[in-house]
């Protein structure tokens, strides 16, 4: 039993060794008093989610930051992490727009509103603030022809790219410590078999054959291409999960894991 237990845990520690290794954190910055010791004593809180590409509602903000502190509290779980609610509430819900307007439209959050939250969250040091800078929905088809054994086949494909900064300011020394971003995508595949029936190489007897075969295939491929259909793009919700954890993969940890 003790056996499996330890081969669980190592099996988990090498799982997110390489989570951390895979995942390319873009503009990494983590000031030195940024330390694992620090979060752990004085707690940190989520700011908020915007999305520059797209108006978010309130809703999908709070959707997203939910999402953010959950990546965060399975970092982290011996910490209380903050909503960010509470923010909301320290500063106004009027403050806390504007703030979240200034950060859409600049990437920085204001020093005015961080003292404010200072003052009224005393048990809070750090605050996660996330920006999505790239919400990208594209389309591609891919056909592979019928060959002497096989049908052929098309695939259309979409994709949906996402790229998020994320910050971390200290609230004591009223500073930025900790930045970066992750960009990942995720498609969705529908998957056709061809009905066109396969030309190779003829003899020249052969010709009046592979014009017939040739033009029977454009006829229906046409009426084929009218039945191949993209797909919905992923969810943006799996995606997010996906890009928030590869950014938590660079905040700190215990010295005897770096």
């Amino acid at each position: 039993m003790r056996f499996k237990v330890f081969a669980s845990a190592l099996w988990i520690g090498f799982c997110l060794f390489a989570l951390s290794a895979c995942v390319s954190v873009e503009g990494l910055y983590v000031d030195p008093s940024f330390t694992y010791a620090s979060i752990m004593e004085n707690n940190i809180g989520v700011g908020g989610v915007v999305s520059v590409p797209r108006d978010l509602t309130a809703a999908r903000q709070s959707a997203y930051a939910n999402q953010v502190r959950a990546a965060i509290m399975q970092k982290y779980p011996g910490i209380n992490v903050m909503p960010s609610g509470d923010l909301t509430r320290a500063l106004s819900a009027p403050d806390y727009r504007r703030m979240m307007r200034y950060y859409r439209d600049y990437g920085v959050v204001q020093d005015e509103y961080l003292k404010t939250a200072h003052r009224h969250i005393k048990r809070m040091r750090y605050v996660a603030f996330a920006r999505i800078v790239e919400d990208q929905i594209s389309h591609n088809r891919t056909q592979e022809d019928p060959g002497p054994h096989t049908r052929g086949s098309v695939t259309m494909t979409t994709t949906l790219t996402m790229k998020v900064n994320m910050v971390v300011y200290d609230l004591n020394n009223d500073r930025m410590v900790w930045s970066g971003a992750v960009t990942e995508s995720n498609e969705n595949n529908n998957h056709y078999d061809m009905n066109a029936v396969y030309v190779g190489r003829h003899h020249r007897h052969d010709v009046d054959k592979q014009i017939v075969a040739s033009l029977a295939n454009t006829a229906l491929q046409e009426m084929q291409e009218r039945q191949y259909h993209y797909p919905s793009a992923p969810a943006a919700n799996d995606l997010l999960n996906g890009i928030f954890s590869g950014l938590l993969t660079k905040f700190p940890v215990p010295p005897k894991q770096q």
